[in-house]
């Protein structure tokens, strides 16, 4: 018979944080928080069951800082995580069978931004992340690896441009990269399934309506492009390997009142 599970898992979770604004717009700030997720069905192995799931639970601090640039609308801002998380569930399929596993893992790095909206119609945003997700505790080969397919570098970078006169006043235009760097593509880090870098382009084109019919105001239409290249490489995780989505446009119309 199927195994079965009756419980009633509950946890208490905190969340907190302060900051502080200087006046020269500096703002120095410190987070903490905890998380709970009950999972239900239970830890397989090689056909057996080992029992039922155990809630993943975890606690994250935060420490950072924000920089407004009031004469540019601008912010900067820097922040150093670390998540540590027991219980966390992952499948795994290498062995032919759909595989529950838990894991610990600590999740240890620092994320920059820039975001910009300057008055002669140009919007910017910028950002980086280095992120070192360790396992914690699974099997004594794993141990001190980072977790597959995880990077430890993503980058993004976006462009936007609203014309503010002529005969173009109410098109704006939108381009920018992504990149995601390598990665491991299983937790023993098999160099044949290692997951290349993947750099991908979108773009959007928009126009404001009402610019040009005032008794269309409040109404936009919209094209967005993901992937415009068609940038598509192979992903491996333990047990199993997907492609990156294709090209993707999407056009749509909106109104707001």
């Amino acid at each position: 018979a199927a195994p079965t599970h009756d419980g009633d898992e509950t946890k208490r979770t905190v969340s907190a944080s302060l900051g502080y604004v200087f006046e020269s717009g500096v703002m120095p700030y410190v987070s903490y928080g905890t998380s709970f997720v009950a999972n239900p069905g239970v830890i397989i192995t090689t056909g057996t069951v080992i029992g039922q799931a155990q809630p993943t639970v975890g606690k994250q601090y935060e420490l950072g800082v924000k920089y407004a640039l009031p004469q540019y609308n601008a912010l900067l801002s820097a922040a150093f995580f670390n998540l540590d998380q027991d219980n966390a569930t992952v499948y795994e399929t290498s062995s032919g069978i759909n595989l529950l596993r838990q894991l610990d893992l600590r999740s240890r790095g620092v994320e920059l931004e820039a975001t910009a909206s300057l008055d002669n119609g140009w919007s910017l945003i910028g950002s980086y992340s280095y992120n070192d997700v360790e396992i914690t505790k699974l099997t004594s080969e794993t141990v001190g690896r980072q977790l597959n397919s995880s990077p430890y570098h993503t980058f993004s970078l976006w462009a936007d441009y609203e014309f503010q006169g002529g005969a173009l006043e109410g098109v704006a235009i939108g381009a920018g990269l992504r990149y995601v760097g390598s990665s491991f593509g299983d937790n023993q880090h098999t160099p044949i399934l290692d997951n290349e870098s993947r750099t991908f382009v979108d773009a959007s084109l928009r126009y404001d309506l009402g610019k040009a019919l005032p008794s269309l105001e409040g109404v936009k239409l919209q094209v967005n492009a993901t992937n415009l290249l068609d940038e598509v490489k192979q992903v491996c995780t333990t047990g199993f390997c997907y492609y990156d989505e294709g090209r993707k446009i999407v056009g749509s119309i909106r109104y707001r009142f």
